[in-house]
């Protein structure tokens, strides 16, 4: 049964538009990205609960964020400086992007995208005012309600309003993002994704972090989402002098992680009908193709790339970052040292067990992931 997602994009940029008040979307290129969206959730046969209503609220949420970015942007002071030499924590979901990130968050030498700035941008206001912010406390009460709602998201990728989350949150304001399609059965918006130059969309991801650092402009950032993953192509393109880091994980460990986190979110989204079975062996095709298109550009510009295992990772966290550091040139002082010292006490990354004996869940199979996967060493 049809949802009608297609018919209601008028209606989700008038919604946009009424809770803003305002009117300028910026470059329309966003609009194809956002039409082949809601043309595969018509096309995918799933009957959603509430006739999609958690779907489209996230839709209408983007835009509204994009025409609040739009007009920040347009008023920044013309003295404030592009983003330059990011650095990106990159891989396949579930292989540790989300702790080293945060851990080098946790130094003063380096920026990164908190949740409630990712979700409502603006300029970034000293940490000590988050709390008095209605916007924050609002998106903290928000993610709290969806840890209580869904205790496995929580343990398996706890988001908090302060703590630094994927790109996506802004990389979704112009549907032109793999954060859709990688556990959701679009296959037409994903080959539309897979075959469209995605630069714009990243110029405006650049334009909306100048517009959160420009109160820290001098300080690099350290970014992460997995999600860039089949679309660095374009991701380069943007930004030229990126560094990235690319974290890896043996794949009958890393499919069956991305499995059980994707069961979780969609369970919210598309109710009890969801069939995991035929669900994982979906996420396991994207994950493939996912793969192939990461390792070919890292292939073509192996100079952009410093590969860490997770296993490493976890091992030595300290070590690692100190690795990254080194090669990339960042600056490691006994402050930088000492507040990576102090986050690994509470928050140590977890999870990577190699070859963890027993079946795996929804069918998948361990020797058949080693096969398909034969050309990567996680």
């Amino acid at each position: 049964m049809s949802a009608g997602f297609l018919a209601q994009e008028a209606r989700l940029h008038e919604e946009a538009m009424a809770r803003t008040g305002l009117t300028d979307f910026g470059n329309p290129v966003y609009r194809e990205g956002l039409r082949q969206l809601l043309a595969a959730y018509d096309a995918n046969g799933i009957a959603y609960p509430d006739g999609g209503a958690p779907v489209l609220s996230q839709i209408s949420q983007r835009l509204a964020a994009r025409l609040s970015s739009i007009d920040q942007i347009k008023r920044l002071a013309p003295d404030v400086p592009h983003v330059a030499a990011p650095l990106f924590i990159l891989g396949l979901p579930r292989t540790g992007t989300t702790a080293m990130q945060r851990l080098l968050m946790a130094t003063p030498d380096l920026q990164g995208l908190a949740y409630w700035l990712g979700e409502s941008p603006r300029p970034r206001p000293p940490r000590t005012e988050w709390e008095d912010d209605e916007t924050f406390r609002q998106c903290r009460d928000g993610l709290a309600m969806v840890g209580e709602v869904a205790p496995m998201i929580d343990a398996m990728h706890p988001m908090r309003a302060d703590l630094g989350e994927e790109c996506r949150l802004v990389m979704e304001q112009s549907f032109g993002h793999s954060s859709f399609s990688l556990v959701s059965p679009l296959r037409p918006y994903q080959d539309w994704l897979f075959a469209a130059n995605l630069e714009p969309h990243y110029r405006h991801f650049a334009d909306v972090l100048r517009l959160i650092g420009s109160t820290s402009p001098a300080k690099p950032w350290v970014l992460k989402c997995p999600h860039h993953a089949p679309q660095v192509d374009s991701l380069l393109r943007a930004f030229p002098d990126a560094r990235i880091v690319l974290m890896h994980r043996p794949v009958e460990d890393l499919v069956p992680s991305v499995a059980r986190l994707a069961e979780a979110f969609l369970g919210m989204v598309e109710g009890p009908s969801l069939d995991m079975t035929s669900r994982a062996q979906m996420i396991m095709d994207n994950l493939d193709l996912t793969l192939r298109r990461l390792l070919a550009v890292r292939a073509a510009h192996p100079e952009r790339f410093l590969d860490i295992a997770m296993d490493g990772f976890v091992t030595d966290p300290l070590g690692c970052a100190r690795h990254i550091h080194a090669h990339f040139g960042l600056p490691l002082s006994a402050q930088t040292e000492a507040a990576m010292a102090a986050w690994q006490i509470g928050h140590a990354p977890h999870e990577a067990r190699r070859g963890a004996p027993g079946a795996l869940p929804y069918g998948l199979n361990r020797d058949a992931l080693r096969e398909r996967f034969s050309y990567y060493q996680g």
